[in-house]
């Protein structure tokens, strides 16, 4: 009896162990296919193809890097790092065919992970994004976006009083970047939601906080986060479970724009008014009050970072480039004097030139150093088919530094964005607000935004480049251009 028991126990070890060996076979060939899904697929491309994997994101230069790919492998190419492949594309007509002819099959932005309740118009996917985009247009139609100057040269006015004080208490050398930082929060402030944050009296408010942490956590900055990275690379789905955009932070921002929008008395016909709205009316326009209430992250994401990265760069660049900065200023001066010293949405309309040079920042420096789009079924781009599942990006950086699109790329020159002395270039080698119908939804409320900023700036001081004048990017940024600081000196004009 003894022996059949020890013979019965033996053969359920046996079993139990050829079990589990079969389940571990199983699972590594599970692995190998998932891993390997698409590699026939980039192989047959008959492109060059990138295979590096950044086990350290935190120490790569992704603008050096895009320049570099570019060089090495031509304007079509596979970046595969991981189970998706990217295909990068940097031929401006291809762009073109993605972004707005086959628009239907590259609808969406590579997933994240990111929740409902977080789901701004930056992220939405499908049909969330096709309704909401639909209903928030009319938060920008010229007659709103005239409404809302009035509050943006208020703060605009304030920062001129704010750089006044700082001048007289600690001098004319000023972190220009945390201004424009005060600047754009507040802008968005008053002009969508109808708070006061003065962020120039109290710059530790806790809204200036959240949208700053909101980006600083999008950057790899440690081997932990880069290991995480590439980990969620391979296993996106995992993107569900992982917090890999910060949360808490998109949290505090979608219930404070809701608590904004409950405590709504009277209307101002802004962008809160405008939510309150499609809330009413859930059943006209299928949105959920969560995605309601969402979009209210993406206005301070898109509008805070983006705007005073470019205003910062362009300081920098306007006091490297002093002839550059002194046709802006001779510009600005006629125009005023034309009209009773007024700078306004009418008045800096009738500055081209300042239009060109803020044109030519977003070029040189342009905020969001690429985009992609996620295939939703097989489509044929020129003579490539590419594959539902697959990620295509375009180079931002790389597009707008290339010889092949730019004369003298490097070099600063408002003059190719001007009428009657502009560059044949194609439009979509020039993609600073993205293209498309997934085009930078908020841009002329930006760019009214940034010239009446500058004007007012550049009528009351010279920005004066010296040592201490330089911009250092960080590495580890995969989706933005970042520098911790931009300082410049600023003299007050005669």
């Amino acid at each position: 009896t003894q022996a059949r028991t020890r013979l019965s126990c033996k053969s359920n070890i046996m079993t139990f162990t050829t079990v589990l060996i079969a389940v571990f076979i199983f699972l590594l060939t599970a692995l190998w296919f998932h891993l390997n899904r698409f590699r026939s697929y980039v192989y047959s491309l008959g492109i060059p193809v990138d295979r590096r994997i950044w086990w350290r994101y935190q120490k790569v230069s992704f603008t050096q890097l895009m320049e570099e790919q570019l060089r090495n492998y031509g304007k079509l190419f596979v970046e595969y790092d991981s189970t998706v492949p990217f295909i990068v594309i940097a031929e401006p007509e291809l762009i073109k065919e993605v972004m707005v002819k086959h628009f239907d099959s590259f609808t969406n932005r590579q997933e994240f992970g990111v929740e409902d309740r977080h789901a701004s118009l930056v992220d939405a996917r499908d049909d969330i994004w096709a309704k909401t985009r639909k209903a928030l247009s009319p938060t920008f139609t010229s007659g709103k976006l005239k409404g809302m100057t009035s509050y943006m040269d208020k703060v605009a006015s304030t920062m001129i009083d704010h750089l006044e004080d700082t001048i007289k208490t600690k001098g004319p050398i000023v972190n220009i970047k945390e201004v424009f930082q005060m600047l754009s929060l507040d802008t968005i402030g008053h002009c969508a939601f109808g708070i006061d944050t003065n962020s120039f009296k109290n710059p530790e408010n806790e809204l200036l906080k959240r949208c700053f942490r909101a980006f600083n956590d999008l950057m790899i900055k440690d081997t932990t986060e880069s290991f995480f990275f590439n980990i969620l690379k391979f296993f996106p789905g995992l993107a569900r479970y992982i917090d890999l955009y910060g949360k808490e932070n998109y949290d505090w921002l979608r219930n404070m724009t809701k608590t904004i929008a409950d405590n709504r008395k009277e209307s101002r016909n802004d962008f809160i008014d405008r939510l309150n709205e499609l809330n009413a009316d859930q059943a006209k326009h299928h949105l959920s009050e969560e995605v309601i209430m969402a979009q209210g992250i993406a206005f301070f994401i898109a509008g805070y970072e983006t705007t005073s990265n470019t205003l910062s760069t362009l300081c920098y660049n306007l006091a490297k480039n002093p002839e550059v900065q002194e046709k802006v200023y001779e510009e600005i001066s006629r125009v005023t004097e034309e009209n009773d010293g007024l700078i306004n949405h009418e008045t800096t309309n009738q500055m081209p030139y300042l239009e060109a040079t803020i044109e030519e920042d977003l070029r040189i420096h342009p905020p969001v150093l690429s985009l992609d789009r996620e295939c939703s079924k097989d489509t044929k781009i020129g003579d490539l088919m590419i594959k539902k599942g697959v990620n295509v990006l375009f180079p931002i950086w790389a597009l707008h530094h290339s010889e092949d699109f730019f004369q003298d790329p490097k070099e600063f020159r408002p003059e190719r964005f001007l009428k009657e002395t502009k560059e044949d270039f194609h439009p979509y080698a020039y993609l600073p607000f993205g293209g498309g119908p997934r085009k930078c939804i908020g841009l002329r409320f930006a760019m009214i935004e940034m010239k009446l900023a500058l004007a007012k700036l550049l009528q009351k001081y010279r920005i004066v480049a010296v040592p201490e004048t330089k911009l250092d990017f960080f590495n580890g940024d995969v989706f933005l251009l970042s520098y911790p600081e931009v300082k410049v000196k600023l003299e007050t004009r005669e």
